[in-house]
Parts: structure tokens; C-alpha cells; sequence
């Protein structure tokens, strides 16, 4: 897609890993999804602008979006973004 940077990834850090027990502390996510906490908690210490995701269950949820990013402000760290592929996609440009 022109116009369009590519996506990059980032490496966890120590940091991410022990901020991952933040979304499961505060009861938005359940111990069973350790995982999708740490990639929730990664994201704003990794610096990424957004993350996209097809976990709509655990992470692309709009009531956990919203509780995700109060726990982040309430962290001293800024909002992330979090879509769905078909929000990130352009369809227009061929």
C-alpha cells in the first residue's frame, strides 16, 4: 500500500513483564490471559503507536479498550490505540 508505513514489531522488555499483572490486578483480564495482558502492557513502555489485533474477545473489546486505557493513565503512561485488522487496512488504494 503506498502511503502506508510498514508495521514493525518490538522486542518485550523486563519492564512490559512486570506490568503485565496490571490488567489482570486490575480484573479486566483473567489469569488464563497472562498473555494478552502482557501485550496490552507492552505496548506503551515499547513505545508503539498501536496495536491491531483479531483477539476480539480479550483485547478488541470495546468496554476493555476503555478500562485498559484508564489503567494506563492511572500508570503514568499515555493512551494506546487498539483496532481490529479491517480498521488498519485501506481497501481504497489497489
Amino acid at each position: 500500500m503506498r502511503g502506508v508505513p510498514r508495521p514493525t514489531t518490538r522486542e518485550a522488555t523486563a519492564e512490559g513483564g512486570s506490568r503485565t499483572l496490571t490488567p489482570l490486578r486490575a480484573g479486566i483480564l483473567e489469569p488464563e490471559s497472562s498473555a494478552d495482558a502482557e501485550h496490552i502492557a507492552s505496548a506503551p513502555i515499547a513505545g508503539v503507536n498501536f496495536v491491531v489485533s483479531w483477539n476480539f474477545k480479550h483485547i478488541v473489546h470495546y468496554e476493555r479498550i476503555s478500562a485498559y486505557q484508564a489503567v494506563n493513565l492511572m500508570n503514568g503512561y499515555r493512551e494506546i490505540r487498539i483496532y481490529s485488522p479491517r480498521e488498519v487496512v485501506n481497501y481504497d488504494e489497489e
